[in-house]
């Protein structure tokens, strides 16, 4: 009796390590490799067995606590003969997610015996074209130092600006930016991720901003921004003294004036 039990634990035991050695399951990647917000699309499992010689008798797809769990059961079929094989995976569909990183884990059986659980996680990134919220003096002027906010993403809790750059180049104003998603913090109400680009029009008439992005490593549309800039001759600065010499002048002009009254009627 003994010794039965024993050879069923052996049994047992040799199975589940066979299985173990035999089929390691591994997540593939979303599907489309890209994934941006709101879209729908698949999670991609390999079994780790062959689709010669096994079957897939069932594959689901649940969401526990935030983490998105793919179970699957794949049996062997020893009868089946093939010259040629390929990876036996599974693919479950997904509704559209938020920009940011998700958890998943992959738990398998392969011949009845559970195999070790496989934690992995995957990226939903944004595809939202960046725009221009303000500019800084709202009248530019040639030659005077003029900045341009520029909003990156709805919200710095769940993106990040990597790199920025600005090149002035005649009449187009080219501001460059590398950002990415990073896994969400909590924030409060989030602000946007905007960054304040400087430059200098060195000349006057109509400007082009045109706003380059690069977000998860994908190059965005380009984005253009009309800017109107006064010539240098276009505006006189006015600062504290200006009125006051103004009046001076306009007083000795008036003194003159009565001056050479007086002296006509003498």
């Amino acid at each position: 009796m003994y010794r039965f039990i024993a050879i069923a634990l052996v049994f047992v035991c040799s199975s589940s390590l066979l299985a173990q050695e035999l089929v390691t399951p591994s997540f593939v990647g979303t599907s489309p490799s890209t994934v941006f917000a709101d879209e729908d699309f698949g999670l991609v499992v390999d079994t780790g067995a062959s689709d010669c010689g096994n079957d897939l008798v069932s594959s689901s797809l649940t969401v526990e606590e935030g983490v998105h769990v793919v179970r699957f059961d794949v049996v062997s079929d020893e009868s089946e003969n093939c010259d040629d094989s390929l990876p036996l995976r599974v693919r479950e569909s997904v509704a559209g997610l938020d920009v940011g990183f998700y958890d998943i884990r992959v738990l398998g059986r392969y011949d009845q015996v559970d195999l070790e659980p496989v934690d992995d996680t995957f990226r939903i990134r944004t595809h939202q074209l960046p725009r221009v919220d303000r500019i800084d003096p709202e009248t530019p002027t040639q030659d005077r130092p003029v900045s341009a906010l520029v909003t990156v993403s709805a919200s710095a809790c769940t993106s990040q600006l990597n790199s920025s750059s600005v090149d002035v180049v005649g009449r187009d104003i080219y501001v460059r930016y590398d950002a990415e998603t990073r896994p969400f913090t909590v924030c409060g109400v989030p602000p946007p991720l905007s960054f304040w680009a400087s430059f200098v029009p060195t000349q006057g008439g109509e400007h082009n901003i045109v706003v380059l992005g690069r977000f998860d490593g994908v190059d965005l549309d380009p984005v253009y921004f009309p800017l109107g800039v006064l010539g240098s001759s276009a505006l006189v600065p006015i600062n504290g003294f200006t009125p006051i010499l103004l009046a001076v002048i306009l007083l000795l002009f008036g003194l003159r004036a009565l001056g050479g009254i007086r002296r006509d009627r003498l």
